[in-house]
C-alpha cells in the first residue's frame, strides 16, 4: 500500500498539469480571437486515461481515425460550394477515366477467352517487293497443310475463307443472312469453343454438316432443337445446297477477332486453282506445342516456300493471337503497331482528364490553407506533430476519393448505355472481372495519391504562430505550386481544343474531298440467288424505273477495292520491276454509273465484241507503265491475257485516304461480280428503292431484299477516326469545364480573402473594371503560359496523327491561334463572372467591422 500512494500522487499531479495546460492554451486562444468552434478540438484531441498513458494524439487509437473522418465530414458540410466543386470535379474526371478505361480494358482483352491462347498464332507472309519487305495478312491455301507436316512445333493448322454473308434457309418462310467461315478440319482444334449441342470438331470433319452459333440456331428454329435438322445454304454460284446441323456452339463474345455465325468445311469451296501459292486469300492459324520458341518455329518454316512454290524469297512469320487485334500494322516485315495507337491515345486522354480533376482538387485545398490555419495551429499547440496532421488530412482525402468513386460508379452505370450507343461498342460494368476491380482500384489509388500527398504535406508543415494568427506566407501556402498546376490544367485544355479543331477539320476534309467519283445517290445490292443467274435481265428491269439513272455491276465496291495482282506486263517493262495493281471485274456502264471521268478512250460496250479481252486503266497505272504518246490501243497482258487499253480514267480513291491512289485495271466480266450498283435520279431516291425492291423480289422471291448506300460504306472506312473525334470532343469539353470549375473556385476564394482590400480600393475610387482586372490578370498570364507550352506539344501530337493519312489538311497556324483565342475567351468569361461579383459588393459591408 505504501508503494501505491506515490504512483497515485504522480498520476494526479500529471492530470493537474494537463488541465492547467489546457486552460492556459484556451486563454491564449481566446486572446488570439480564435472562434468558439475550435475549442471542440481540445475535447476531440485530448482524452485522459487514469492509467497514466501519454496523450491520445500520440497513440493513433482506432477511435482517433473515427474522429478524423468525423471532422472531415463536418469540414465538407461547412463549405458546400468548395465541396461541390472538389467532389464534382473528381467525379467528372473519374467518370471519364472509368469509361475510357473500360474501353481500353475491352480492347486489350481480345481473344483472351480462348483456352491455350498463348499457343495460338496467326500466320503472315513476308515477301520482297521492289527491294522492300512487305507483309501480307492472308496466306495461300496449301500453307496450312505444309506447316503442319514440315514444322514439328505445329500441332494443328487451319485455313479460313471469309467470303461474306450467306443466305441460310430453313424453309420458304424462315431465312437469315449471316456471316460465316469455310474452315479446314483443325479449326475447332485450334479455337476451342463452348458446345451447346453436338461435337463441333466432329461435325466439321464430316464435310456435309454446318455448325451454327446459338443466336443463328434460335433465329432459324426458335425454341426447337436445331441438332440434326436440315437447312439450305447459298453457294458461290448462287444455288442452294442442303446441310445438316451437326453442332450448335455458344456465340463468340464481342472481344473476339473472329466473328462468325456458322462454319462449313473448307472442302465445300475448294477448287484446283486454290492450290496456287500466289493466291493469298485465306487466313491461317496454328496451335503449337507448349513452350514453343517462336524463333525456332520461324527457322523451321524458312524452307516452306522454296520447297513448295516458285516464290523463293517469301517466308511465313507468326504473330501471337493476343497481338492480332492491336498490332496488325507491319513495316519492313515487322509488327510496328496498329490499333494499339488508338488505344494508347485514348488511354492518355483518360489519364489527362484524371490529372486535370486532381489538379483542380489540389489547387482548391492548398488555396484554402489559410482558412484552416487556426485549426492546424491549435492542433500543433496541444501536441500534434506533422505525422498526425498528415494522417488527418490524408483521411479527408481518402473520404473524398471514396465518396467520389461511389458517385462515379452510379454515374457511369447510367451513362454507359448512351456511351455504348455513341461509340458503337458493347461495354459493361463487369463486377466479376479482376480487370474491372483492378481498373477501379487504379483510378481510386491514382486519384488519392495525386490529390492527397501534396495538400496534406502543405497543411501539416504550417508554422504554429502564423497558423494561429492566420498569416500564411505565399511560399508556404503553395502559391507557386498552384500556379504551375493552373498552367498544366490549361495546357491540357489548349491541347484538347487544338485536337478538336484539327480532328474535325480532317474529318470534314475526308467527308467533302472529291474522290474522283460521285458516291451520292448510289445504292448497291448483293447479287444472290436468282439475281446472280439473271444478272443482265435484272439490270435491264431496274433501268426501266424512271427513278434510276444508270446501273452496273462490280466485284468490289468502288470505295474499298481489296484485290491485287502482280501479273501485269507490257512491252518494254523492266524485268526487275515488280507490280502490285488493284483490279475489279465490272459490267457495262460502270464508269458512267460511278461518275468517273474518262481522260481518253471509252468504257466497255455491248456492241464491241473484243471488249472481253480489253482493259480500262487509271492514270496511276498509265504513269507506272510510262507509255509515251496516246495509250489507247496499246497492248498489255493481264489476267484475261493479252489485250488493248480502250480507256483511261482519271484517278479516284479506291480505298480510304490513309492510302495513296494505286494503279487500277478494270476487267469486263459481269458474271464474276458481286454487287449491283444503281444511281438514282436526283430527288427520287425513295422511288428508286421501292422500284428496286419490287424488281428484286420478282426475280428472287426466296431471298430478302437487302440494299445499302455507298456513302455509308465510305464513312465506315473511318470508324476509328470518328470514334476518336467523338471522344476528343466530349472529353475535351469536360476537361475544359473541370479546369474552369477549379478556376472559378480559386477566384472566388481569392476574392473572399481580399474582401477588405477590395472594399478599401473601392472607397479610394477604384472602379469595378479595375477590381475585375486586379483579380483576373494574374490568372490570365498563367493561362497564356499554358497555351504557349501547349503549342509545340499539340503540333507534335497532331502532325504524328495526320501522318497516318496520305491525304490530309495542312497543320496551319490558324488552328493554334483559334485554340488560344477560345481558351482565353472561356477563361476570361469564367474569371470575370466571379471577379465582377466580388467587385460589385458594397464596401460598407466589407469594412463595417473596421
Amino acid at each position: 500500500m505504501r508503494s501505491e500512494t506515490p504512483k497515485k500522487f504522480d498520476k494526479q499531479h500529471k492530470a493537474d498539469l494537463e488541465i492547467a495546460r489546457i486552460r492556459t492554451i484556451s486563454s491564449a486562444l481566446f486572446l488570439l480571437n480564435v472562434k468558439n468552434e475550435h475549442f471542440s478540438l481540445l475535447r476531440l484531441v485530448f482524452t485522459w486515461h487514469n492509467s497514466g498513458k501519454t496523450p491520445i494524439i500520440h497513440q493513433y487509437p482506432k477511435h482517433m481515425w473515427k474522429n478524423y473522418f468525423k471532422i472531415a465530414g463536418r469540414t465538407l458540410k461547412s463549405s458546400p460550394i468548395y465541396t461541390l466543386i472538389s467532389i464534382g470535379g473528381l467525379v467528372l474526371g473519374m467518370s471519364c477515366s472509368l469509361l475510357i478505361g473500360l474501353w481500353v480494358v475491352n480492347e486489350s482483352s481480345y481473344d483472351d477467352f480462348f483456352p491455350d491462347q498463348e499457343r495460338i498464332y496467326k500466320v503472315y507472309i513476308n515477301g520482297v517487293f521492289n527491294e522492300n519487305v512487305v507483309t501480307d495478312s492472308y496466306a495461300p491455301a496449301p500453307l496450312a497443310e505444309a506447316l503442319k507436316s514440315d514444322v514439328p512445333q505445329v500441332e494443328y493448322a487451319t485455313k479460313i475463307a471469309n467470303w461474306g454473308p450467306r443466305l441460310l434457309l430453313r424453309d420458304d418462310q424462315t431465312s437469315i443472312r449471316e456471316t460465316g467461315f469455310f474452315a479446314s478440319d483443325d479449326f475447332f482444334n485450334v479455337f476451342s469453343v463452348i458446345p451447346v449441342m453436338g461435337i463441333p470438331s466432329k461435325a466439321l470433319q464430316s464435310g456435309d454438316q454446318v455448325i451454327l452459333t446459338r443466336s443463328s440456331a434460335e433465329k432459324l428454329f426458335d425454341d426447337k432443337q436445331a441438332l440434326g435438322e436440315t437447312i439450305s445454304m447459298e453457294t458461290q454460284d448462287g444455288t442452294l445446297k442442303s446441310f445438316m446441323v451437326g453442332a450448335v456452339i455458344e456465340d463468340l463474345p464481342p472481344n473476339s477477332s473472329l466473328q462468325f455465325d456458322w462454319v462449313v468445311n473448307f472442302k465445300e469451296i475448294e477448287q484446283p486453282w486454290m492450290l496456287n501459292w500466289g493466291n493469298t486469300s485465306y487466313q491461317t492459324f496454328l496451335k503449337v506445342a507448349p513452350n514453343t520458341s517462336m524463333e525456332a518455329m520461324e527457322a523451321a518454316s524458312k524452307e516452306i516456300y522454296p520447297t513448295y512454290s516458285a516464290f523463293k524469297n517469301n517466308y511465313p512469320v507468326f504473330q501471337p493471337l493476343a497481338d492480332v487485334h492491336l498490332f496488325g500494322l507491319f513495316e519492313n516485315g515487322v509488327s510496328t503497331g496498329g490499333r494499339i495507337t488508338l488505344v494508347r491515345n485514348l488511354g492518355l486522354i483518360g489519364l489527362l482528364i484524371l490529372f486535370v480533376s486532381c489538379i483542380n482538387f489540389v489547387s482548391l485545398v492548398t488555396a484554402r490553407a489559410s482558412a484552416r490555419s487556426k485549426e492546424i495551429g491549435i492542433r500543433k499547440v496541444i501536441g500534434a506533430d506533422k505525422r498526425t496532421l498528415f494522417a488527418q488530412f490524408g483521411s479527408e482525402s481518402v473520404l473524398i476519393a471514396t465518396v467520389s468513386l461511389l458517385i462515379t460508379l452510379a454515374t457511369v452505370s447510367h451513362v454507359l448505355p448512351f456511351f455504348n450507343s455513341f461509340l458503337g461498342v458493347q461495354l459493361r460494368l463487369n463486377w466479376n472481372s479482376f480487370s474491372f476491380w483492378g481498373l477501379l482500384l487504379g483510378i481510386w489509388t491514382l486519384s488519392l495519391l495525386m490529390s492527397a500527398i501534396y495538400p496534406s504535406a502543405v497543411l501539416a508543415r504550417l508554422p504554429v504562430f502564423h497558423a494561429i494568427k492566420g498569416h500564411i506566407r505565399p511560399g508556404v501556402s503553395g502559391v507557386y505550386f498552384r500556379k504551375s498546376l493552373i498552367i498544366f490544367q490549361f495546357c491540357i485544355s489548349a491541347l484538347f481544343i487544338t485536337g478538336i479543331l484539327v480532328v474535325y477539320s480532317q474529318q470534314e476534309y475526308v467527308r467533302t474531298k472529291s474522290l474522283g467519283l460521285d458516291r451520292e445517290n448510289i445504292l448497291y445490292v448483293p447479287l444472290e440467288g436468282d439475281l446472280y443467274h439473271n444478272l443482265e435481265t435484272y439490270r435491264q428491269e431496274v433501268l426501266k424505273s424512271p427513278a434510276v439513272e444508270s446501273a452496273s455491276v462490280s466485284t468490289f465496291l468502288p470505295v474499298n477495292m481489296q484485290a491485287y495482282s502482280g501479273d501485269l506486263t507490257w512491252p518494254g517493262k523492266n524485268s526487275d520491276l515488280q507490280t502490285r495493281v488493284s483490279l475489279t471485274w465490272v459490267g457495262y456502264d460502270f464508269v458512267k454509273t460511278m461518275g468517273i471521268q474518262l481522260k481518253a478512250g471509252r468504257e466497255f460496250s455491248p456492241s464491241s465484241v473484243g471488249d472481253s479481252t480489253s482493259y480500262i486503266v487509271n492514270q496511276a497505272a498509265l504513269d507506272m507503265m510510262e507509255f509515251e504518246g496516246d495509250p489507247i490501243g496499246s497492248e498489255i497482258t493481264f489476267l484475261n491475257g493479252p489485250g488493248q487499253i480502250i480507256g483511261v480514267m482519271e484517278n479516284f480513291h479506291l480505298k480510304s485516304m490513309h492510302s495513296a491512289i494505286s494503279p487500277l485495271i478494270l476487267i469486263l466480266d459481269p458474271y464474276n461480280t458481286s454487287y449491283l450498283l444503281v444511281r438514282s435520279v436526283e430527288g427520287k431516291l425513295a422511288q428508286a428503292i421501292e422500284d428496286l425492291g419490287r424488281v428484286s423480289k420478282g426475280i428472287n422471291p426466296k431471298h430478302p431484299f437487302n440494299y445499302h448506300f455507298l456513302d455509308t460504306e465510305y464513312e465506315n472506312l473511318y470508324r476509328s477516326e470518328q470514334m476518336m473525334g467523338r471522344l476528343i470532343l466530349v472529353f475535351g469539353i469536360i476537361s475544359i469545364f473541370i479546369s474552369c470549375l477549379g478556376l472559378l473556385g480559386l477566384v472566388a476564394f481569392t476574392a473572399s480573402r481580399r474582401v477588405k482590400e477590395i472594399g478599401i480600393r473601392k472607397v479610394l475610387g477604384a472602379s469595378a473594371a479595375e477590381i475585375v482586372t486586379l483579380l483576373s490578370k494574374s490568372y490570365l498570364m498563367l493561362i497564356l503560359l499554358g497555351w504557349l507550352i501547349a503549342l509545340p506539344l499539340s503540333w507534335l501530337i497532331l502532325s504524328s496523327w495526320l501522318d497516318n493519312f496520305a491525304y490530309k489538311v495542312d497543320l496551319s497556324w490558324k488552328y493554334f491561334a483559334l485554340a488560344g483565342v477560345l481558351t482565353f475567351a472561356i477563361s476570361i468569361l469564367t474569371v470575370s463572372v466571379q471577379a465582377a461579383k466580388a467587385a460589385m459588393v458594397n464596401p460598407v459591408r466589407s469594412l463595417r467591422s473596421e
